[in-house]
């Protein structure tokens, strides 16, 4: 008896609004995939899988909610490839700063997928360092206290401590409280490594005789 093999698929239908140092994505505010792209795409990877016998998902990345059609490409994914989007990852930026962010929160919500999960590298400046955005540390809190408005919907986070930011704990608890509303799930040590394009992205660095 084999197990059957799985197909999953990360279709990048929309850049990020951030660069986080750790992560693979690069941050590219490259174009919206348009919808009718996403549907062949979801459709044709389907009849693939299924002529083969292969069971099949993914999620769309990186940042759905900065997806000027976001709401339809959430339900495109539950619809065609039956995508269970919990807990949903986000930066918190999108919902931060587009008016439609209800919409979305709710029908995450309906999609049973009412948890958002966030990612926080310090506070203020050292966070907006860390994902190459100024701002980001307080657009990241205001989308938490966007899922808080909504009823059913709750938040988590992964906390990465460094030291950089580890003079900051105190101030994030203060800053975080209440932000899961769930038992902590664990704690570990990151293997997340700075990547190559986070690298040349940043200042040259001064050298000293």
């Amino acid at each position: 008896m084999t197990d059957t093999l799985k197909l999953h698929m990360t279709v990048e239908i929309m850049g990020c609004p951030t660069v986080c140092q750790h992560c693979w994505a690069m941050g590219r505010s490259y174009q919206a995939m348009p919808l009718k792209d996403i549907s062949w795409v979801l459709h044709e990877v389907r009849r693939f899988c299924e002529a083969h016998g292969f069971d099949y998902g993914g999620f769309p990345m990186h940042e759905v909610d900065a997806h000027p059609q976001a709401v339809q490409v959430l339900h495109l994914f539950t619809e065609i490839w039956h995508d269970d989007f919990q807990p949903f990852t986000t930066t918190g930026v999108p919902l931060a700063t587009r008016p439609d962010w209800r919409e979305i929160l709710e029908t995450l919500r309906e999609l049973n997928a009412p948890t958002l999960w966030f990612a926080f590298h310090g506070t203020d400046e050292i966070h907006d360092r860390a994902v190459m955005r100024q701002g980001a540390y307080h657009e990241s809190l205001r989308a938490v206290e966007f899922t808080r408005e909504v009823e059913g919907m709750k938040s988590g986070c992964n906390l990465f401590l460094t030291k950089e930011n580890i003079h900051q704990f105190d101030q994030l608890v203060l800053d975080l409280p209440g932000l899961t509303g769930l038992p902590p799930k664990s704690r570990c040590v990151s293997r997340f490594c700075r990547t190559v394009y986070y690298a040349l992205r940043q200042p040259a660095p001064r050298w000293r005789r």
